[in-house]
């Protein structure tokens, strides 16, 4: 059940993006366009981080082993 969601979310945020920017080009005003740039640069900095955790976390796993022998 997560899974089909999750999915879902992921082919959607492209269109989320491509919205986003839509909204920061005129004839918006100059609120929309600050709040879709704030959101943009907001995601960005966070998958930002997420990739970099998720970098950290193999590099981890990868020096543990595959934790098969009953290592934490």
């Amino acid at each position: 059940m997560v899974q089909p969601a999750a999915a879902a979310l992921t082919a959607a945020a492209m269109e989320g993006v491509k919205t986003l920017l839509e909204l920061m080009m005129p004839p918006n005003t100059g609120a929309v366009r600050l709040g879709a740039a704030r959101s943009i640069l907001e995601m960005g900095v966070k998958l930002r981080e997420m990739a970099e955790l998720e970098e950290r976390i193999n590099a981890l796993e990868e020096r543990v082993g595959d934790g098969k022998d009953g290592a934490v």
